[in-house]
């Protein structure tokens, strides 16, 4: 595997992000770069940027829709206090 094929993976990758974020969707498994993969070629590098780009701007999308369900799920244990009730049944 060639970096032409890392970063076609990586496109894939992000719009599985994409698919996932909107609601459907596998989880999207980390990516592991092959050990041999040698040196970036100069033609390519605007490519990987761009993907770094789009990665570092989905890992902020995920990270506030994290927060956004971390904060529902808080919203969500709080039980309002109610007065308490007796029923005397002693007549």
């Amino acid at each position: 595997m060639g970096w032409p094929e890392v970063l076609d993976d990586m496109e894939r990758r992000l719009d599985d992000v994409d698919r996932e974020l909107r609601g459907g969707g596998p989880a999207v498994s980390p990516l592991a770069l092959p050990d041999d993969l040698g040196p970036l070629p100069p033609d390519l590098r605007e490519r990987a940027r761009r993907a770094l780009r789009e990665t570092q701007a989905k890992q902020t999308e995920v990270e506030a829709a994290r927060d956004r369900v971390a904060h529902a799920l808080r919203q969500s244990r709080t039980v309002p206090r109610q007065p308490a009730a007796y029923l005397d049944t002693w007549i």
